[in-house]
């Protein structure tokens, strides 16, 4: 057994003992946390560009932008996907 494989064994071990519900609900949340670093990296793109204000300027407006815009990504993408949350 690797270093990797037994450093992620035990959690992999866990996550076999989760119920149906619990695991739908990590995986919405992985699917919000990850939108939301997308849509930072974007953000982040976007500034670089110069097309938004810089950082010192925006604030934590940035990391708001970042969170109401993949919450809208997660909805029209994540949420709907074949085999992501809700999918029958």
């Amino acid at each position: 057994m690797t270093n990797l494989t037994a450093l992620f064994f035990p959690v992999i071990c866990r996550m076999a003992a989760i119920n149906a519900e619990t695991r739908e609900r990590l995986f919405v949340l992985w699917l919000v946390l990850s939108a939301f670093g997308i849509m930072f990296a974007v953000l982040s793109w976007a500034q670089e560009a110069e097309l938004l204000p810089s950082s010192s300027e925006m604030g934590a407006m940035k990391g708001a932008l970042a969170l109401l815009s993949g919450l809208a990504l997660y909805g029209l993408v994540a949420h709907n996907m074949v085999g992501g949350p809700g999918d029958n």
